[in-house]
């Protein structure tokens, strides 16, 4: 067991060779206020996975590289410390702040809390929240508040990139990897060395790209397409997800070792029907926005449509409630926009019958294609069926 200091920040690594050492590792994280990390030479899967379980920050295998110990100091030796003090003085607050944390009710000075005290270490971050609730700029929110905030931001969303495109997207290729591969290309992981990389929608991304990006994880390395030798990266890991990946792993739809690597701190972004306190200061601040960018008269909204901002359950979340004053702003009549807005749900059949389409309509009907069709909706399927019974998995067995 060794421990490293620098100044009142340091670290602890623990030799870890059992499933015994794991106990160990519990014990000591009750007790240590420093991060605790395991070191092995060639762990197996299941005690990564047990000793992360027991609140491990991090499990490296030797030997370690120096600059991958030195990324857990809030500031690392040889860089520039803030003055006495310094350490309580608000950063000025940028515009994805902003964005990301309008909200002045408790739910939003719990998320503050946690990117102030997260954001000058390297650790992963896993974001989790509903579609909507800005999930995308709590992560800018930690990039533009750590060490990291002049090095680049760089976003990836795996549901948006066919699987093949994907590796390519994550980790570039070498000139000649396939046809076509006239020259080097560099991958995100690449780009966002000296800086932050966001895989937002984390769960989207397939078996086999999971078990690569744990690679990279552990060992801080990733191999191009077509190249021979492993490229090195610093990039720090931010990872979102609208679905409890623990269940996700319990249902063998994520890999157990990723989620317990990206699930270092995990910040839960409340959905807009939980923050009722900032409905009147989004709105507010929404209002004043817009009006500034069409350049349109200050004005209040009308005591029917505070009403309906206060009472409406906003399933869309900050999205939704932004659209909504965007549109009151631009319509200049905020009465005849909330009428609309009431009478625009639509029924659930009809819903239905639309998503069904666009699914149907989204695929490549060839063999192989159906077959990754056939995958992609069972995968659906189960986590829609988790999430409208509330991740009771005895009932969600019986409806499948």
């Amino acid at each position: 067991m060794v421990n490293y200091e620098s100044g009142r920040s340091g670290i602890l690594l623990v030799e870890v060779e059992s499933s015994a050492d794991a106990g160990l590792i519990e014990t000591i994280g009750r007790r240590c206020l420093w991060p605790v990390i395991a070191v092995a030479e060639q762990p197996a899967p299941a005690l990564v996975v047990k000793v992360l379980r027991g609140g491990a920050v991090d499990f490296l295998t030797r030997p370690v590289e120096t600059a991958r110990l030195l990324s857990y100091f809030p500031h690392k030796p040889g860089g520039r410390r803030p003055s006495r003090g310094a350490e309580n003085v608000p950063r000025a607050v940028g515009e994805n702040d902003r964005e990301g944390l309008l909200g002045v009710g408790l739910a939003g000075a719990q998320v503050q809390t946690l990117i102030e005290k997260v954001a000058d270490t390297d650790v992963p971050v896993l974001i989790i929240g509903e579609t909507g609730t800005g999930k995308d700029l709590v992560a800018r929110a930690v990039h533009a508040r750590s060490g990291r905030r002049n090095g680049p931001f760089v976003r990836v969303n795996p549901a948006t990139i066919p699987r093949e495109l994907l590796e390519i997207e994550l980790f570039g290729y070498a000139r000649g990897a396939f046809t076509g591969a006239g020259e080097d290309k560099v991958g995100k992981f690449g780009m966002a060395s000296q800086g932050t990389l966001l895989l937002d929608g984390i769960d989207e991304m397939d078996m086999t790209l999971q078990a690569k990006l744990l690679h990279v994880l552990q060992d801080g390395e990733f191999t191009p397409i077509g190249a021979q030798e492993p490229i090195s990266t610093d990039a720090r890991i931010l990872a979102t997800t609208q679905w409890d990946l623990e269940e996700l792993v319990e249902n063998g739809l994520f890999r157990e070792d990723l989620y317990y690597r990206l699930n270092v701190v995990s910040i839960r972004v409340p959905p807009l029907r939980e923050r009722r306190k900032d409905l009147r200061r989004l709105s507010a601040e929404f209002l004043k926005r817009y009006c500034a960018k069409y350049g349109k008269k200050p004005f209040k909204l009308s005591a029917a449509t505070r009403d309906f901002v206060s009472a409406y359950r906003w399933p869309g979340n900050v999205r939704e409630l932004d659209s909504f004053i965007r549109r009151v702003v631009t319509c200049g009549d905020d009465r005849t926009v909330t009428t609309e807005w009431q009478s625009r749900q639509p029924l659930a059949a009809d819903q239905h019958s639309r998503n069904m389409d666009n699914v149907y309509g989204a695929f490549d009907m060839t063999k192989e294609g159906l077959r990754q069709t056939v995958h992609h909706v069972e995968r659906k399927l189960i986590k829609n069926v988790l999430r409208r019974n509330r991740w009771l998995r005895r009932q969600e067995t019986e409806i499948l």
